[in-house]
């Protein structure tokens, strides 16, 4: 038995513009493999029917017409095949030929699928399934391989169709329910596990409660039914669960209820935080349209009194930029009033609706309202006053102490910080010792709800302190001789100078000092000598006396 070779050929279903890769089971089988070396062989396969569907009650077919084109998968060894393979004659027995490359084994089952070309047309009658909705598959096993013709021969063809069929009948759940005629039919999906997308549309020729639709392979599917009725009004059923099995017959009806939509919130614009809550966006709306023109419905009752509801779903930014994660619809946090929020951000606004009797539900909107902003506020700032210190130091402590140099500011919001000329900020209140002029710095430091305000300055001046002087003795006698009287000196640091004009005056320093009659004094032995220590930095100046006697 020779191997050959094969290249790869791989297809795509479409159905009304939406893939239907994984759809049917049949489809499998069409999965792409690695391209290999192709050599080529001459495939003869006869059909021995239509492509028939037999689980109607009465059998569904449809016949072969000439030319209609095969697609071949060798499912022993899982690989496509390269080339087609077409019908030779029509009716309802025909015989499938081409020139196909693959990898061929006597034994091997070849699967053979025949997808319509119009398949995406549908009109809801069981004729047009019939001859527009062709998707039929036959196994078929090689009995003989000649290398040397280039020819395989397999068993005969017998096609089933891998769909199922189903009869729709379509009612108004409006109350009186009645029969709902519509003008174009829509089901559309995701299929399980995957973001796969899957639809149908049926356009019948004229408006009607019945219709057949060819449905590939479906399990446990969400389906989202619509139809645009003949009233003008937009129907909706969402079905949670659904499957069809390939080649079956189904009937089912649908109690469609008006679609109704929601109608997006719009932001709110210029927010400032004030810290009080703020509504971030104008109110939605329910409503639907009936031929094409929007009706609001957001106080519309059923026959039980029940409105629909819109819930509304709010979340912050976390990384500038980036919207969060949609919210599920069972999530804690809806609120079915127009949400507010306080503090300054950006926020995301999604919405859902509940319907009632006659309205389906609509699920969390795929996009959010975007950037409702409440931006910072920029916080008020009254300037901080300046304490008029006045040096501190005394005769105990000469040097002083630090002094606060003013009265705090205050703001509306965020944190003052202080510096005192080029030194650092900090949230205490600035100090100095010595006395003289300080520039006192002040800020606010925002913070998630207020803006940074910048710098300012006031100048603080610090008086100087009165400064003292004593002198030890206070007076002294002098006798003719002019005998020399030692004095000690107490002062703020000044320099000491004197008004002596009888005296011999000498200081050492501004602590001691000696004091010596001039004998050109004549009699005046009780002159009161003024002793003046200078002002300092720190400190004014002062005087004390000395008194001869």
């Amino acid at each position: 038995m020779k191997t050959i070779n094969t290249y790869i050929l791989a297809g795509t279903l479409l159905l009304a513009g939406a893939f239907l890769a994984g759809c049917s089971k049949a489809t499998d089988s069409l999965k792409p493999e690695a391209a290999q070396t192709s050599n080529e062989f001459t495939l003869k396969v006869r059909s021995i029917n239509t492509k028939a569907l037999a689980d109607l009650g009465e059998t569904l077919g449809s016949e072969w017409t000439q030319g209609d084109s095969v697609r071949v998968y060798n499912a022993t060894t899982k690989q496509n095949i390269e080339g087609f393979l077409f019908a030779e004659a029509g009716g309802t027995t025909t015989t499938f030929s081409g020139t196909v490359a693959g990898n061929f084994n006597q034994g091997d089952v070849l699967r053979l699928s025949f997808l319509s070309d119009n398949y995406a047309q549908q009109d809801g009658t069981l004729e047009g399934v019939a001859s527009q909705c062709d998707y039929a598959v036959a196994d078929v096993e090689i009995l003989e391989i000649d290398p040397e013709a280039k020819t395989i021969t397999t068993e005969v063809a017998e096609f089933v169709k891998q769909q199922a069929v189903v009869k729709f009948n379509l009612t108004n759940r409006k109350d009186p329910v009645g029969d709902l005629d519509v003008k174009a039919f829509y089901g559309f999906g995701v299929l399980p596990g995957s973001e796969t997308p899957f639809g149908i549309l049926v356009k019948p020729a004229a408006a009607t409660n019945e219709l057949y639709v060819a449905i590939p392979y479906l399990k446990d599917m969400e389906i989202t039914f619509e139809a645009l009725g003949a009233d003008g009004y937009y129907y909706r059923l969402i079905v949670p669960s659904v499957t069809f099995e390939d080649g079956l017959y189904y009937r089912r009806q649908l109690n469609m209820k008006r679609k109704a939509l929601v109608k997006a919130p719009v932001a709110k614009t210029n927010l400032t935080y004030n810290t009080q809550p703020q509504a971030l966006v104008d109110s939605a709306h329910v409503y639907w349209t009936v031929n094409n023109q929007e009706v609001i419905l957001d106080d519309d009752l059923d026959y039980q009194n029940k409105k629909c509801v819109i819930s509304y779903f709010v979340k912050k930014e976390v990384t500038a930029g980036t919207t969060p994660e949609a919210p599920s619809a069972s999530e804690n946090g809806w609120v079915s009033s127009i949400p507010t929020r306080t503090d300054a951000g950006t926020y995301y606004v999604w919405t859902k609706m509940t319907g009632n009797y006659d309205y389906e539900d609509v699920g969390v909107s795929t996009t959010p309202v975007k950037k409702v902003v409440i931006a910072k506020a920029t916080p008020s700032v009254t300037a901080p006053t300046s304490k008029a210190p006045t040096f501190n130091g005394t005769s105990s402590n000469p040097s002083g102490s630090a002094q606060v140099l003013v009265n705090a500011a205050s703001t509306t919001g965020g944190t003052i910080q202080y510096k005192v000329d080029s030194g650092s900020w900090s949230t205490n209140l600035p100090s100095g010792t010595n006395a003289g002029s300080y520039t006192v710095y002040y800020k606010v430091v925002g913070d998630s709800n207020y803006e940074d305000v910048e710098a300012d300055s006031i100048t603080v001046n610090m008086a100087k302190a009165n400064g003292w002087c004593s002198v030890s003795p206070t007076s002294n006698y002098f006798n003719n001789h002019g005998e020399i009287c030692y004095i000690t000196i107490s002062c703020h640091g000044g320099e000491l100078t004197h008004n002596s004009q009888y005296y011999y005056v000498n200081f050492n320093g501004t602590t001691s000092g000696t004091i010596q009659h001039k004998s050109s004094a004549g009699s005046n032995w009780n002159e009161t000598i003024t002793i003046t220590s200078a002002g300092t930095s720190n400190y004014k100046s002062a005087s004390c006396t000395f008194i001869g006697s």
